[in-house]
């Protein structure tokens, strides 16, 4: 069910290649010019931004030291990918004569519980685990909350990030999947593909310079495959939709550590962040979500994952 809004679109080959292009060319044109303003306001903050020094406050997302405030920070980082939103929603009924929504669901209405649902799981297990590390090893977190500063922080995060959540999992998970799958007619390759370039598309985090491109992309690739494996078979998106926002907005407003790409004012911030253990927590984590996920809705059809995707007449009724 997942393909067949799809199947029923015009999906010539260079449709995807024309939506792919502008939408790319699109966040990164909002990028650019948002690094002009940031560099603006470093510069009347007597920063030189000429120098490499700068460069790497900017590629580490480091605003404090720009003399920006984090979470204004955090909003200019957004930006981008709320344009990218309103230029997918735009771009889709002119190329292929459906709207946004096909993307999150062939034909069925969104289901918003499930959304939070697996929102409330995933953020949940994150902060059992977390919680169980900071028990047995305080001393290697610093409390930084402050309550003026985490109401605009918490604002943004309920209200512009996830524009861009969404915007990667209707992109990748919706759009390019979907794309991919009626074109090649299976299933197991727009997995591989839509999960490898999601993980590409954050080689350039300051995550990845700090830890070392083998963990972390072992990370968002995994990433990738558990949020397309739970779309896969749910014939949906809406479990990857939650998922998604709430490990950002968990990223985002509890626990940052040097290094994260989300330099906001947390309640909490690490000192030291060992890769491996955080790997393995991760690991932990997703099995766990992904059999209560299969256990609640009974995704017990695997061959969700690999069969066909059959060819359809455009001309037939649509399911109810």
């Amino acid at each position: 069910m997942f393909f067949q809004k799809a199947l029923r679109a015009d999906n010539d080959w260079w449709r995807y290649v024309i939506l792919s292009l502008v939408l790319y060319m699109a966040v990164n044109l909002s990028f650019i010019f948002i690094v002009t303003i940031i560099s603006y306001l470093a510069y009347q903050n007597g920063l030189d931004t000429e120098s490499s020094e700068f460069s790497d406050m900017l590629y580490a997302f480091d605003f404090q030291s720009m003399g920006i405030d984090p979470d204004l920070g955090l909003l200019f980082m957004l930006f981008p990918f709320f344009i990218g939103f309103f230029i997918l929603a735009l771009l889709l009924p002119v190329l292929h004569f459906r709207f946004i929504k096909s993307l999150v669901r062939s034909f069925d209405r969104i289901n918003w519980k499930k959304i939070a649902f697996s929102a409330t799981i995933w953020f949940g297990l994150t902060l059992i685990f977390e919680s169980m590390i900071y028990l047995y090893n305080p001393n290697n977190y610093i409390w930084t909350f402050d309550l003026n500063s985490f109401i605009l922080l918490l604002l943004i995060s309920i209200f512009i990030l996830p524009f861009q959540t969404s915007l990667e999992e209707l992109f990748f998970r919706g759009y390019l999947m979907q794309g991919i799958g009626v074109l090649s007619r299976n299933r197991w390759l727009p997995l591989i593909i839509t999960s490898v370039i999601f993980g590409l598309m954050h080689s350039s985090n300051p995550e990845v310079a700090k830890f070392g491109a083998g963990y972390m992309m072992t990370y968002y690739i995994g990433m990738g495959f558990f949020l397309g494996i739970i779309t896969l078979l749910d014939d949906g998106l809406e479990l990857a939709l939650g998922v998604h926002y709430a490990n950002n907005f968990f990223g985002a407003t509890m626990i940052t550590f040097s290094g994260s790409a989300l330099q906001t004012t947390t309640i909490l911030r690490q000192k030291v962040l060992n890769i491996e253990f955080l790997l393995i927590i991760w690991l932990i984590v997703t099995v766990i979500a992904l059999f209560i996920f299969i256990k609640k809705y009974k995704l017990n059809d695997l061959t969700k994952l690999y069969k066909t995707v059959e060819k359809i007449d455009i001309y037939t009724e649509e399911p109810s």
